[in-house]
C-alpha cells in the first residue's frame, strides 16, 4: 500500500486515465539471465519492455540501464527527463523538482550528477 496520500490520488487518476495500466508478464518467462545482473523490479521492467516492443524504458539504477542497453532498449532516466521537461517548458526548475524528488521519495542523487544535470538546466 501506497502510504503517501498525495501520491496515491495521483497513481488513481493515472490508472482511471488509462496511462498506466498493470499487464502481467508470462509465467513461463525465465528472468534467471536477468536477475545475475539487476534487481528483480528491473528485471520485470526490461522484460515487459522487450514483450510490448516499448520505444523507451524509464529506468535508474546503473545495471538495469546497462542490461537494458544491452537487450538494445532505449533508456531514460528520471533526472534526463527532468531536464527534457524543462526544455520544453513543462517544468520551472529542475532543482526544485530534483529537491522534491530527494526529500519526498528520498530519491539518491550523487552530488556530481546533480551539479552536471543542474548545470546542463542553466541553474
Amino acid at each position: 500500500a501506497l502510504d503517501h496520500e498525495a501520491g496515491r490520488r495521483e497513481l488513481d487518476a493515472a490508472f482511471d486515465e488509462g496511462w498506466i495500466a498493470v499487464t502481467l508478464l508470462p509465467e513461463s518467462l525465465d528472468l534467471s539471465p536477468y536477475l545475475e545482473r539487476a534487481d528483480p523490479g528491473e528485471c520485470e521492467a526490461i522484460a515487459l519492455a522487450e514483450i510490448l516492443g516499448a520505444d523507451k524504458i524509464l529506468l535508474d539504477d546503473r545495471e538495469g540501464r546497462q542490461l537494458a542497453r544491452e537487450r538494445n532498449l532505449k533508456v531514460s532516466g528520471v533526472l534526463g527527463d527532468l531536464l527534457h521537461a524543462k526544455e520544453a517548458s513543462r517544468i520551472a526548475s529542475v532543482r526544485e523538482e530534483m529537491d522534491r524528488l530527494q526529500s519526498e521519495a528520498r530519491f539518491f542523487i550523487r552530488e556530481d550528477l546533480k551539479a552536471l544535470i543542474l548545470s546542463s538546466a542553466g541553474e
